[in-house]
This record gives C-alpha cells, sequence and structure tokens, in this order.
C-alpha cells in the first residue's frame, strides 16, 4: 500500500508543477498549439501511426517547454541579478525548445497539409 501513496503522491507533485508552468506564457502558446493540431488530426483521416506521432510530438515539444521553464528558474535562484554566463544558458535551453518545435512543425505540415489542401476549394 506503500507504493501506491507514494505513486500517488509523485503525480499530485506532478500535476502541481504543470500548476506552475501554466504560468509561462510560452508553455500557454504551446498548449494551445497542441490542441490545435489534435483537433486538426482529429477532424482529417489520419492514419493511426501519424495521429500517434502528432501526439508524441506534442507531448515531447511541453516536456522540452517545461525543462527550459525548470533552467530558467534553477538560475533565477542560483544567480539572481543577471550574469553572462546564465544567460547563455538560458538561451541555449531555449534553442533546445526552438529546434523541437521547427521539428514537431515541420513533420506536423508533412502529414496534415496534405488534407488541408484537399479541402481548400481550389
Amino acid at each position: 500500500m506503500k507504493t501506491f501513496k507514494k505513486v500517488k503522491r509523485s503525480f499530485k507533485d506532478a500535476f502541481r508543477g504543470l500548476k506552475a508552468a501554466t504560468i509561462e506564457t510560452n508553455f500557454r502558446m504551446m498548449i494551445l498549439i497542441g490542441l490545435i493540431a489534435s483537433f486538426l488530426a482529429l477532424y482529417f483521416p489520419l492514419s493511426t501511426v501519424e495521429r500517434a506521432i502528432i501526439v508524441f510530438l506534442i507531448g515531447v515539444v511541453l516536456a522540452i517547454e517545461l525543462l527550459n521553464s525548470q533552467v530558467e528558474r534553477i538560475l533565477d535562484l542560483i544567480v539572481p541579478v543577471y550574469d553572462r554566463k546564465a544567460g547563455e544558458i538560458k538561451d541555449i535551453s531555449a534553442a533546445a525548445v526552438m529546434v523541437v518545435a521547427l521539428t514537431a512543425a515541420l513533420i506536423g505540415a508533412i502529414i496534415l497539409l496534405p488534407h488541408i489542401i484537399k479541402t481548400l476549394p481550389i
């Protein structure tokens, strides 16, 4: 029974972390984009694999954004005044989010654009 309580506690902590992350504008924006991508994945006749890829990419982008927020908050605690090295670390972390988000957008476009184009009145 202790194992179940530990798991339950872990989930509570994780949801508290998600709630804390929702103050981040970029995280909220990524959630909105993820919801739009999810809607499109359900609207168009995609294969199960294509839908799974889109869901996976949404999860990866959100997870990387959470890690970026974590790095920024840790640095803000450790280095409360501006420091060039801390700024570079934050920039590198943000670049990781950008690379993953752009890759996800490209893969999403490869999957969704043919279906979107079919619906256009040309």
